[in-house]
């Protein structure tokens, strides 16, 4: 059975099951990007420790609070801050993590085949990056803050729903390959 959704001044009801604010939903939004994003991180240190960059924490998995605290504490930073590859192509992911911010010594970033539809601002903290592949996601918009990843020489945007290229792309002066076939 369809359900009829009708805007009723600050309000919105479904049919009539269901009735909720504006400010509610708003709430409710919020609280899905966090739980995508959650699984984001959980998804990336899984990969972490399968790859042996990390090590193992108490044999169990830790909570979204404990990685959090861990990857800012010096022995990890610093751990995360040396690596310089990280392939999280295929892990279904729909959101990137802020965190993605701590390492800052990546060169090359693969993102391919996930359900990315925009980036984080914290990408930007990436200016080692020479590589950036983020083809075949459902990307919609590129951050402006691009323009800090001034090391960038490789930026792949194949297959995405990008209508247009941001203003920053102009200002990344050691680009030498752009990929973005097969976007809107």
């Amino acid at each position: 059975r369809k359900l009829k959704l009708e805007l009723k001044g600050y309000e919105i009801t479904l049919g009539k099951r269901l009735l909720i604010t504006l400010d509610e939903l708003e709430h409710v939004q919020h609280a899905a990007c966090m739980a995508e994003e959650q699984e984001a991180l959980k998804k990336i240190w899984a990969y972490l420790q399968s790859e042996g960059l990390i090590g193992v924490t108490n044999g169990r998995e830790p909570t979204v609070p404990e990685i959090q605290g861990l990857l800012t504490t010096p022995a990890y930073a610093c751990r995360i801050e040396q690596i310089l590859v990280l392939d999280l192509s295929q892990l279904s992911l729909k959101v990137l993590p802020r965190e993605i911010g701590l390492f800052r010594g990546l060169q090359r970033l693969i993102l391919s085949e996930n359900q990315l539809k925009v980036l984080p601002e914290s990408l930007s903290h990436l200016t080692a990056l020479t590589e950036l592949h983020l083809d075949r996601n459902q990307l919609v918009k590129l951050p402006e803050s691009l323009s800090n990843l001034s090391a960038l020489k490789e930026l792949n945007l194949n297959e995405n729903d990008l209508v247009e290229l941001p203003d920053a792309l102009c200002h990344l002066t050691g680009l030498t390959k752009l990929y973005c076939n097969s976007n809107r």
